[in-house]
């Protein structure tokens, strides 16, 4: 019996790091086009957002998407606003959550009100970047490489 459930725990471990694994990798790239937006839409849509990292991939996957379809626009950024921030809340110390919200907040046109946390997450990633496992480094220092807010670092 124990061996099932150890085997059972795995198994969910190493489906949910695949899963965390296709967001990582679609995320970048999810504001290229408007099919992968739609795209990483449609695979955050169906994620459950109890997770704060889920929440806020969803809330960019929100963002991302009202770039390119203008109908509810206003709604997508609110909704997508809400859900990054949440996440924040619940989770402050989570410095892909932060990631998140600077890479959407430092690629929103200036006309969208959602700007003023730009500096403090810059801080907060390059205060705890080095206290992180080497896959979250790798990829956050990935984001820095082609982030406009690290350009002058």
């Amino acid at each position: 019996m124990k061996k099932i459930i150890y085997i059972s725990l795995l198994l969910c471990l190493s489906l949910t790091a695949t899963a965390q694994d296709d967001i990582r990798a679609a995320f970048p790239r999810a504001s290229d086009t408007k099919e992968r937006a739609a795209a990483f839409y449609e695979m955050m849509s169906r994620k459950s957002a109890r997770e704060p990292l889920v929440q806020a991939y969803l809330g960019a996957a929100q963002m991302i998407y009202a770039k390119y379809f203008t109908k509810n626009r206003q709604e997508y950024l609110r909704r997508g606003k809400e859900n990054i921030e949440a996440a924040i809340r619940q989770s402050p110390q989570s410095i892909e959550i932060r990631m998140i919200r600077l890479s959407i907040q430092e690629n929103l046109p200036k006309i969208v009100p959602y700007h003023r946390n730009i500096a403090e997450d810059k801080r907060f990633i390059l205060d705890h970047i080095d206290s992180q496992d080497d896959i979250l480094k790798e990829y956050i220092l990935a984001y820095i490489a082609r982030s406009k807010s690290f350009a002058d670092k």
